[in-house]
Order: structure tokens, then C-alpha cells, then sequence
């Protein structure tokens, strides 16, 4: 048995009168019931006890006399021997409920993998520790409409009737939010957001993200359509330019001299940003 129940308040009781010296010795022997499930032989006794001195013995010897019984020469417990029947009479249950266990692990293990497989040889990703029944979710789809790719984390303004087409042409107006967990490169466009992991790489490098900040970041990159980041670049590249607004905002340039403050045209914020 790796462990056994124990009632402070009955141990309490029933050791009263022990010494310290007792004590020890008493917990020693139990415990060596317990982890081999059987009594202790007499031959044996004062070896399990860590006895050596008179005095280790002769509280060895108290302890043995007030609570345990020698049978064949083997000292027994009445109340460890009953439970250690109790606890072996249970094997069998507690082996199949391993078992079943283990079986339930597998077949979950194995759910998931066969679910990234269809996943990934769609085209699509999603994250390593995703809910499986979201993950079900979205290998329905797939395999629903194999030629759509995943929904966005963050649906982009759908266009209307009334709505006036923007007159440049290279920006695309209906290009849909990427996934947080794609590896695909694209352009900036319009509706594009951060993905959910950005709020928490915000917090963890103490920057905020002010009002307007996304939609002048937006607004210079939309310039130039050009230049394709994946959505973990587009994060790092906008926590960077916040960043760097934070810093000159707290060492700010003398006044005589100053001169004009960086700009999306001038600086790339974004340069050098590995996806995560």
C-alpha cells in the first residue's frame, strides 16, 4: 500500500500515554505493515524500529505489548490486518478502473492526432492545446466545405448593397481576419485585429495600446500592401510601435533642437520580427 488513512483524533486517543521514544517506534512499525501489506517477524522487529540503544528497545518492546499480537512469530495488528484485506479485495475493481482509464487516454490521444492530421492537411491550423470539442467543431467545417478555410477569430464588416466601393484598388476591403495560429504571410487590410494572445503579450512587456493607436497603425500599413507579415509579426510589429511611443513619451527631446518625431513612413516597426 503506497498510503493509509489516519485518524488524528483516534491515533490521539489510543497513543495517549506514549513517550516520544514510543512514539517512533509505533509509527515505524505501522507504517512497515502498511508498505509490505503483513506483519513484521519477530526475528526482524528492532530492525524496522531503528532500535538500537536499551532504551529504543525497551519502548519497542511497550509498543509491541500495548498494541500489536505475535502469531507464529510474526507481530500483527488486528485493525492493519483488516485493512489491508479490505484494501486487496479491491484490486481487481481498482485494475479495471485503471485500465479503463487508460483506454479513455488513449482513445482521446488518439482523436486529437487523427483531428490535427485532417487539419493540417487542409491547410488550416489551430492551437496545440485547443478544447477537442472546438477542434471537432472545426474538422466538421472542414470537411463540410473543404474549400473554405477556417472561420476568423474576429469576422471582418461584411460588405452591404449601400456600402461605396474604396476607390484603391489595392487595398481589399473583404479580405478576412487570419487566424492567430496560421504561418500564412498577408498583407495589412482593413478589419484586421490582433489576435487573442496579444492582449496577454501587452500585460507581460507593460505597455497599453491607446485609443487610435490600431487604426493609425492600420491605416500605414494599408500604404503599403506590399509588405506581408503572419498575424504573430503583425502583433509583435504593433507592440514594438507602442513600445516605442511609451519611451519617447517618457523621455521626451528638449524643445530647442527637437527634431521631427518618427513616423510609419520613416521607421519600420515591424523589422526583424520572427513570428512566435
Amino acid at each position: 500500500m503506497n498510503y493509509y488513512e489516519r485518524h488524528l483524533g483516534d491515533y490521539a486517543k489510543d497513543t495517549l500515554g506514549l513517550s516520544m521514544l514510543e512514539h517512533g517506534a509505533y509509527n515505524l512499525l505501522i507504517d512497515r505493515c502498511y508498505a509490505k501489506e503483513e506483519g513484521i517477524p519477530q526475528d526482524k522487529i528492532y530492525k524496522v524500529a531503528l532500535a538500537r540503544t536499551k532504551e529504543e528497545r525497551a519502548a519497542v518492546d511497550s509498543v509491541l505489548q500495548e498494541f500489536f499480537k505475535l502469531e507464529n512469530g510474526v507481530w500483527n495488528k488486528n485493525r492493519i490486518t483488516e485493512e489491508i484485506f479490505a484494501y486487496k479485495s479491491g484490486e481487481p475493481e481498482r485494475e479495471a478502473k485503471k485500465a479503463n482509464e487508460s483506454n479513455r487516454l488513449r482513445r482521446h490521444r488518439d482523436e486529437r492526432a487523427d483531428l490535427f492530421k485532417i487539419l493540417t492537411d487542409s491547410g488550416d491550423h489551430a492551437a496545440w492545446n485547443i478544447g477537442i470539442n472546438e477542434l471537432r467543431e472545426i474538422v466538421k467545417r472542414i470537411q463540410g466545405a473543404p474549400c473554405k478555410p477556417l472561420p476568423a477569430t474576429a469576422p471582418a464588416t461584411p460588405a452591404t448593397a449601400t456600402q461605396t466601393p474604396d476607390p484603391d484598388t489595392s487595398i481589399n476591403t473583404n479580405q478576412p481576419v487570419t487566424h492567430a495560429s496560421t504561418s500564412q504571410k498577408f498583407s495589412m487590410h482593413i478589419g484586421w485585429k490582433p489576435s487573442e494572445e496579444f492582449a496577454t503579450l501587452a500585460k507581460m512587456a507593460m505597455v497599453a495600446v491607446p485609443d487610435g493607436k490600431l487604426g493609425e497603425f492600420i491605416a500605414h500599413w494599408l500604404t503599403q500592401p506590399i509588405t506581408q507579415r503572419t498575424q504573430a509579426e503583425w502583433d509583435k510589429a504593433l507592440l514594438k510601435s507602442a513600445q516605442h511611443d511609451k519611451l519617447r513619451a517618457a523621455s521626451p527631446l528638449p524643445a530647442r533642437g527637437r527634431p521631427a518625431p518618427d513616423n510609419f513612413a520613416t521607421k519600420d516597426y515591424g523589422t526583424g520580427v520572427n513570428p512566435l
